[in-house]
């Protein structure tokens, strides 16, 4: 908790611009343990595991595409590499 407190606090949390969030490594497990428990609660509320994991595994691939999409923009400069970003234009470029 001192460490996510002190990386709260930083001015510079971000990483400034870095794509991702590298101050926040080390606490990889604690996601991972999230992730497990959501997968779970998902599991049991769709009832059948195949599916479940069918679904999933659809949904995180998706979103897997989507950040190297992302990356993608952010390394060809079709998004400023500091700063904020135009959601809408970003979001254009990765249909389009």
């Amino acid at each position: 908790m001192a460490y996510y407190y002190f990386i709260a606090s930083y001015p510079d949390w971000d990483g400034l611009s870095s794509f991702g969030n590298r101050f926040f490594i080390s606490l990889t497990p604690v996601f991972i343990l999230g992730l497990a428990a959501l997968l779970n609660a998902f599991s049991r509320w769709v009832g059948k595991t195949s599916r479940a994991v069918a679904l999933s595994g659809t949904a995180i691939s998706l979103l897997v595409l989507w950040n190297i999409g992302f990356i993608f923009q952010w390394g060809t400069h079709m998004v400023p590499a500091r700063g904020g970003i135009s959601w809408r234009e970003m979001t254009h470029n990765q249909l389009v």
